[in-house]
């Protein structure tokens, strides 16, 4: 497999179940270590610092945790140094258009969710995801008072975010 992406770029990876799309993923964001005859180049993360890459991507697998917490501390986990910050966890919400919803629940950041506890609410899977997604823009959200919106929803695939960033989703064939 051969492929170039540049700043800007999105990608989507598309193949049978098993095909290793996960595995590229896992790969590219150094979260497997390649073994040193497995790959002639890994671009431009190799020789780049794991924790460094990883405060610059964020991914989301198709079994994303649904952690039995509080709303804002679901999204919170995406990024310990914001776990408590509600600013961020409301910037992120919005990004990942999740905030209209949670704005509903009863309490809505402090919402305890999941049925491990009394009074715990469950989320439909379209929900689940927009949390998972607003737990990858939590460290990459704005906190200013001034509110920006995504010039394009992320939610709806892909999406070149900036032009110094790129995107990567991993799909599977039907």
């Amino acid at each position: 497999m051969s492929f170039q992406l540049r700043p800007g770029q999105s990608l989507a990876l598309v193949g049978e179940n098993g095909s290793g799309k996960t595995t590229l993923i896992k790969l590219l964001t150094r979260l497997y270590v390649p073994r040193p005859d497995a790959s002639r180049s890994m671009g431009s993360t190799r020789g780049v610092e794991p924790s460094a890459l990883r405060r610059r991507v964020a991914v989301i697998f198709q079994d994303f945790a649904r952690y039995q917490l509080k709303v804002g501390e679901n999204i919170g986990v995406g990024d310990v140094e914001h776990f408590e910050d509600e600013a961020s966890w409301r910037a992120a919400a919005e990004m990942a258009t999740a905030a209209p919803f949670v704005e509903e629940l009863p309490a809505g950041y402090q919402t305890q969710l999941g049925k491990w506890f009394k009074d715990g609410r469950e989320l439909s899977g379209g929900q689940w995801q927009k949390i998972a997604l607003a737990r990858a823009f939590i460290a990459r959200a704005p906190t200013s008072s001034c509110s920006t919106s995504p010039p394009r929803r992320w939610t709806r695939g892909p999406r070149r975010r900036s032009s110094s960033s790129s995107a990567t989703s991993p799909a599977s064939a039907w």
